[in-house]
């Protein structure tokens, strides 16, 4: 498989599941002036395998975490992609409907945040399809 690597660190084991710390870097998080740089970015990703997907392993110990560039491709159409197709039908159906614009944007928004939670409610069933392994 590949695809997207990140280093991590195990930060927690239980019983049946590991917790693995991801710091994640923008692209100017490297840059010699990203100390005094606003825009420079590291943020804290956690996930969580379970124990029977992988080799043993300790707290405090570096791993890496690859995730497929299809899984990744498929997880940018559906955060951004159809999000954005069903704004642009949205608006033209509205308009050609000859609904006023601020009742549009409040149709606009629900549409949308309904999207989102349909997306929250299968975030389970999603999940599953996703391959993320340790190396």
């Amino acid at each position: 498989m590949k695809g997207v690597r990140h280093l991590g660190y195990v930060d927690k084991v239980e019983k049946n599941s590991y917790f693995i710390k991801i710091i994640s870097k923008s692209a100017c998080a490297n840059c010699h002036a990203n100390n005094a740089c606003p825009a420079s970015d590291l943020k804290e990703k956690f996930l969580t395998f379970p124990v029977n997907q992988c080799r043993e392993l300790s707290v405090g110990e570096q791993v890496e975490i690859e995730i497929s560039n299809r899984n990744g491709e498929q997880a940018y159409i559906i955060a951004y992609t159809i999000p954005v197709f069903i704004i642009v039908v949205a608006v033209i159906a509205l308009k050609l409907m000859e609904i006023s614009q601020g009742v549009s944007a409040i149709i606009i928004i629900a549409v949308i945040m309904l999207y989102f939670v349909g997306l929250y409610m299968l975030k389970d069933k999603l999940a599953a399809k996703i391959k993320i392994k340790i190396i």
